[in-house]
């Protein structure tokens, strides 16, 4: 088994940096050591400095040792994934991120990954192991029950924005790129123009379908026209939903600041926007047709065969929508009379 008791040197080549150290084996043909080196690639010149770059390559020398850095004996397969990550994963990221993006990193990872996976030793933590468990995240869902907990548990503002987002599906680039002249209480409606995406507006949506008209059920715009009468900024050019100077709100801020704070309060297994759409798609379907849900989504096409030979019906598509919202605003008491 080959060693080494140096810690090699680190060089970039073109986009990556690569790893080399030498380490003394034994020559198969005559039984005598020799001194070979050993190349590493540790990873792109955007993703690390030189200096994480140079810990990788201990990482890798102290592998190839059977021993961690700190000098504790290692067998083969006995680097678990947990300890891996919280020793030198993060120890690594943790310098370039800023501490409230830490913190909820850190939740997710150990919420998402290492629970799962703390124990495995990390020479098993293979792609196909790591896509099951991708699958299995993807299909996370809430309930009629956990959305209604959810909005409860919101300012008035957070409220609105969220039980907007959830009974029509928006997409938050949808969402938070709405402003006043967007909403027309008198019909119940509001018009998508724009979206917001990567500290940017533009005058298109993800498909040909994701802009226009969408309805709103009457106690939620009435709701909204509350939100405009309390809002610090409400002439037709302004936000409906501002950040602090009256901007459009940053999506990963809101679901940092929001989002995940009211899943770790509540114990949610997950809330994003990603998980809210997902859900109302899920949960929808019991509330309208197929085709009545791929208006609600406003996706190009659900499959050839509906997209060909089935019409949208904007009315049934509107009764979806109200019976959403509907579920939405039970109230607990009348949960219980019922049964």
């Amino acid at each position: 088994m080959g060693k080494s008791h140096q810690r090699g040197w680190v060089v970039l080549r073109g986009q990556k940096w690569y790893g080399y150290c030498r380490r003394t084996v034994l020559d198969p043909t005559n039984n005598e050591e020799k001194v070979e080196t050993l190349t590493v690639i540790l990873g792109q010149k955007s993703q690390m400095t030189k200096f994480q770059a140079r810990e990788w390559l201990e990482l890798e020398i102290a592998k190839q040792n059977g021993q961690n850095p700190g000098g504790r004996v290692m067998k083969d397969g006995a680097v678990m994934f947990g300890w891996f990550v919280r020793s030198r994963f993060l120890p690594l990221k943790e310098a370039n991120w800023k501490p409230e993006t830490a913190k909820v990193k850190k939740l997710l990872i150990q919420k998402d990954l290492i629970n799962s996976f703390d124990h495995m030793p990390l020479e098993s933590f293979d792609r196909f192991t790591l896509q099951v468990h991708l699958n299995k995240l993807a299909k996370t869902t809430l309930t009629w029950e956990q959305l209604r907990n959810a909005l409860s548990h919101l300012s008035l503002r957070d409220r609105i924005l969220l039980e907007l987002d959830m009974t029509n599906a928006l997409r938050p680039s949808e969402l938070f790129a709405l402003r006043w002249k967007c909403f027309d209480q008198a019909e119940s409606k509001m018009y998508l123009f724009e979206t917001a995406y990567k500290g940017a507006i533009r005058p298109w949506g993800k498909t040909k379908k994701s802009l226009g008209r969408v309805h709103l059920p009457k106690e939620l715009a009435d709701d909204l026209w509350l939100w405009k009468q309390e809002c610090p900024d409400s002439p037709p050019e302004a936000f409906i939903f501002p950040d602090a100077e009256g901007g459009f709100m940053d999506t990963g801020n809101y679901r940092r600041r929001v989002l995940h704070k009211l899943a770790k309060d509540l114990e949610l297994p997950k809330l994003t926007f990603q998980v809210i759409r997902r859900t109302i798609a899920t949960l929808a379907q019991k509330k309208g047709t197929v085709k009545d849900v791929q208006g609600l989504l406003r996706h190009s096409r659900a499959a050839t065969t509906t997209d060909v030979y089935m019409q949208e019906i904007p009315e049934s598509v509107q009764a979806t929508v109200n019976a959403i919202n509907a579920e939405l605003r039970v109230k607990p008491e009348e949960i219980q009379a019922a049964d």
